[in-house]
């Protein structure tokens, strides 16, 4: 068994794609609290909010590491230092975390990953637990 245990009847449920991918590890009331925490950000609406089920990142990646995994995975970076660094210090553009170093650096997304350019108009600020979530999909999927 993996570290969440062995597969069960009692701790297994159906899940489309999308809501397996977005789960991840998150047990299942993390997961639904994460969600309902974005969806109340980014609409306004009231459905809760969880501010604390999402983690800090302490690791900040450059402009350069962007770069450098950008040319292996055939994407293409066209921003500036100045600009790069204005993205990553503004709130996640999903949930609304702040950037706060040392504790805690947003990185990157983009809101299309098909699109396989990083400029200002086509990535946004991203804390790592809204970029797994997220995964591969567009904003509205």
């Amino acid at each position: 068994p993996g570290f969440m245990g062995p597969y069960a009847p009692s701790n297994v449920l159906s899940a489309c794609t999308l809501c397996n991918m977005m789960k991840g590890a998150r047990r299942i009331q993390s997961f639904v609290e994460a969600a309902r925490h974005i969806t109340t950000f980014r609409t306004r609406d009231d459905f809760g909010s969880y501010p604390l089920r999402f983690r800090n990142n302490i690791s900040k990646r450059s402009r350069s590491c962007y770069i450098a995994h950008s040319t292996t995975h055939t994407k293409t970076h066209a921003l500036t230092n100045s600009a790069f660094n204005a993205i990553v210090a503004r709130p996640c553009h999903y949930c609304g975390k702040a950037s706060d170093p040392p504790r805690h650096h947003n990185g990157l997304d983009r809101l299309d990953s098909d699109v396989r350019v990083y400029t200002p108009d086509t990535c946004v600020s991203c804390c790592g637990d809204c970029n797994i979530m997220k995964y591969k999909w567009t904003e509205t999927q």
